[in-house]
């Protein structure tokens, strides 16, 4: 019998460390560790074995307890006299007469219904304090109906209810009622309803290794704990498929981010039972929980502000009601977990203090890049060739088409998003640039594979850069489009935006023909509204927009807006006539039901502010399309939006199909940062006598230190120049004639990952 080796609780110290690390340094990504061998536990003897196993499921039971309290609002479910309606409504055969045994739907599956009175019902029997702990009568209920449940054997068509989300709310609710206390034949119900071995991957493979675990305890049976335990050992190392990646992101469904969502369970579930086995013959060892460790800190907390999670890694969960508050809450537990293993109590309420990382990050595997700051974050979701961007599955996601086509959030306190998805003009996703049809494309199958062959990004853990060709067959609009991340925000570049005739999703004529009428929308940011928006004019004049819809056109639109602590820098100079500026800000209605068919379409209304630039019907060629860029500085108040659109602190230097970049001076300090994308070899003109040429695509960060020391950080954003090499030529004052570096594309899992030189 193999078992995991015994925890050192210096690697919680350590760990506690690393996470406390968050809030003062950038981190860096994590690094590829072997498989670990878990030794045999040769030092172990039986009765060291059986004392533990007892450690362990009195630390379930307590979890237990904890958990369906917080997650099922047990305390609510009996002050309001709900737990004793179902226990008057439980007939003698059971079963609750509103849930359909017979019903196979995927989703909103009626006998979940009854698994999970179940698991709120045996919390409240277990926990002390409770007004029906220990109660003989609820005992028997509970009993009687695990029999219904097993006698009525409900199957749903989603896979995951029958092997994974049923089983798990049953074995929880039979751990809280003393598996030793019920009869043989319940317990062998029980048994066969639980895995054997492990099996699949990911955040799938943890769940049904959580299962055999419970298999183990319930049997008494070492070994079958053992296997569960190793089982999640399996996922915590560095992957190429579903699971960690090397650069801190986590993927579920093939290659397709989802550090939210999937990879938000993965973390907490695997964060639980290594507090939950800790000091015993079954604990992880060091280096799993490094990995563990590494997946937090180097990847999930950057994708999360005041412990709400980015909806753009939470794949098609976002379109789940009340998605934002589970998310937050187990975001909680699980870092509480990883920094504090001893109290389960702390655990499970303590905040999460150690998710204040300042810095960029550009997740290479995860076509996601995030600026962040102490008064807020920013982020930008791509999909390159290969990648998948969004899913369709069980009828969730039904309008996310447009998500991994440039979407940028802006945070500050990190709940703008929170519930804004039946609200949501699905065509107008904030950073993307789309046709204005009737409706959204629709998905392509289950899954929205990437094709654009040029997206990616580049980082220097300060500050970041991102580039995205968009060229989907799919998307009835192209265009090249740049993201230049600085201190104050960013900036994004659009140029040659263009439609193909018929170019649409469903490939129709009559598509093609609603495309070719369709004005195209840049949408700034469509978020919640929160305070009165302001608006102002280049002549220093401002006022206050009314609440309603609004249309600037070109010769009238404003130098900037301002709302919520956010400042909208618009194009500068003379704007096409074709270019309109709109806004909202006003009540909007929606329902759930339209993206997510689990949902009822019962009328859902809230305050809703879109910025959007209407550049009318697009050209067919490219290079007819008018340029232009916009800048958003997050964490800013009006007299600093109106000082920075009087006298910006950035400079465009190129906005082409070819080359687009942007420069950031420095007001504090000499120093400056540029944003370089070129799409093709080229060269750009910093500034007089300083020269940047570039023999292949690449994307760079240039940092120009007040001293004149040069730092190039350099990316490839397309998947066919891994193992390319590119040469940057720089000519520069403080450089005799030209210096040539010479940047060597790595291959394999760091294909797009950023190489730094210094001249």
């Amino acid at each position: 019998m193999r078992l995991p080796p015994r925890l050192s609780m210096q690697r919680f110290f350590t760990l506690t460390a690393a996470i406390a690390l968050l809030a003062l340094l950038p981190v860096f990504a994590m690094t590829i560790r072997a498989t670990p061998t878990p030794p045999t536990a040769t030092d172990a003897n039986a009765a060291e074995v059986r004392d533990d196993i007892a450690v362990i499921r009195a630390r379930v039971v307590a979890r237990e307890r904890l958990l369906g309290h917080a997650n099922f609002n047990v305390a609510a479910a009996v002050a309001s006299g709900e737990t004793a309606s179902w226990l008057a409504r439980l007939d003698d055969a059971g079963r609750w007469p509103d849930v359909d045994y017979t019903s196979h739907s995927r989703t909103a599956w009626s006998p979940s219904v009854h698994a999970e009175r179940l698991r709120r019902l045996a919390a409240a029997w277990a926990t002390p304090g409770d007004p029906r702990h220990g109660d003989p009568a609820l005992h028997a209920a509970l009993l009687r109906a695990f029999d219904g449940w097993f006698d009525a054997a409900p199957v749903s068509e989603n896979w995951w209810w029958n092997r994974i989300g049923a089983p798990l709310l049953l074995v929880s609710a039979f751990q809280l009622l003393d598996p030793e206390s019920a009869s043989p034949a319940l317990r062998a119900r029980v048994i066969a309803m639980l895995p054997p071995d492990p099996d699949m991957t990911g955040q799938n493979r943890v769940w049904i290794s959580q299962l055999v675990i419970h298999r183990g305890l319930v049997e008494n049976n070492p070994a079958r704990i053992a296997a569960g335990v190793s089982g999640i050992d399996d996922t915590l190392r560095i992957t190429t498929g579903e699971g960690i990646q090397c650069d801190g992101s986590f993927w579920q469904h093939g290659p397709q981010l989802y550090n939210g969502g999937y990879g938000l369970g993965f973390l907490a579930d695997i964060a639980r039972w290594a507090s939950v086995l800790r000091d015993t013959a079954f604990d992880f060892d060091a280096a799993s929980i490094g990995a563990l460790a590494g997946l937090a800190v180097d990847g999930t907390s950057w994708m999360t502000r005041n412990g709400y999670v980015d909806p753009l890694v939470t794949g098609r969960e976002l379109t789940r009601r009340g998605i934002a508050a589970r998310h937050a809450a187990t975001l909680r537990t699980a870092f509480a977990d990883l920094a504090n293993p001893e109290s389960p109590d702390a655990r499970l309420h303590s905040p999460a203090s150690a998710l204040h990382a300042t810095g960029a990050r550009h997740f290479w595997r995860g076509d996601y890049t995030v600026l962040r700051r102490p008064g807020f974050m920013t982020s930008l979701r791509l999909m390159s060739s290969g990648r998948t961007g969004a899913e369709l599955i069980n009828s969730e996601n039904l309008q996310g088409f447009y998500l991994p086509f440039g979407t940028t959030l802006v945070f500050r306190e990190g709940d703008e998003y929170a519930e804004i998805a039946p609200l949501w003009d699905w065509r107008c996703l904030p950073g993307t640039t789309a046709a204005q049809t009737a409706a959204v494309p629709p998905m392509p199958g289950a899954y929205l594979v990437g094709q654009s062959h040029f997206a990616g990004g580049v980082s220097d853990c300060l500050d970041a850069h991102a580039a995205f060709e968009q060229n989907d067959t799919r998307n009835p609009v192209s265009a090249h489009k740049s993201w230049f991340f600085f201190d104050r925000g960013f900036v994004a570049l659009v140029a040659g935006i263009h439609r193909t005739p018929a170019q649409d999703a469903s490939g129709s004529e009559a598509a093609g023909d609603a495309v070719a009428v369709a004005p195209v929308l840049t949408t700034l940011n469509q978020t919640r509204l929160r305070t009165p928006v302001r608006s102002g004019r280049a002549d220093g004049s401002s006022e206050t927009l009314s609440s309603g819809v609004h249309a600037f056109p070109a010769r009238f639109m404003p130098a900037w807006i301002h709302h919520d602590g956010t400042g909208y820098i618009l194009p500068s100079g003379p704007a096409p006539d074709s270019f309109v500026l709109r806004l909202k800000n006003t009540e909007t209605s929606g329902n759930w039901r339209r993206i997510n068919a689990s949902f009822p379409s019962d009328p859902v209304t809230g305050d809703i502010f879109i910025l959007a630039l209407d550049h009318g019907v697009a050209p067919v060629a490219p290079d007819t399309a008018p340029s232009f860029h916009y800048i958003v500085l997050p964490g800013v108040d009006e007299n600093e939006t109106a000082a920075f659109a009087k006298k910006p602190e950035v400079t465009i230097l190129a906005n082409t199909l070819a080359l687009q970049a942007a420069r950031h001076n420095d007001s504090r300090s000499s120093a400056s940062l540029t944003g370089i994308t070129f799409f093709e070899p080229g060269s750009l003109v910093l500034a007089p006598g300083r020269i940047l040429a570039a023999d292949a695509p690449c994307v760079v960060l240039l940092r120009e230190a007040s001293e004149g020391a040069l730092t190039l950080s350099v990316a490839a954003p397309r998947p066919d120049d891994a193992g390319a090499t590119v040469h940057l030529d720089v000519v520069h004052p403080t450089q005799s004639g030209t210096s040539r570096l010479v940047f060597e594309f790595p291959g394999g899992p760091m294909s797009g990952s950023t190489l730094t030189r210094s001249l």
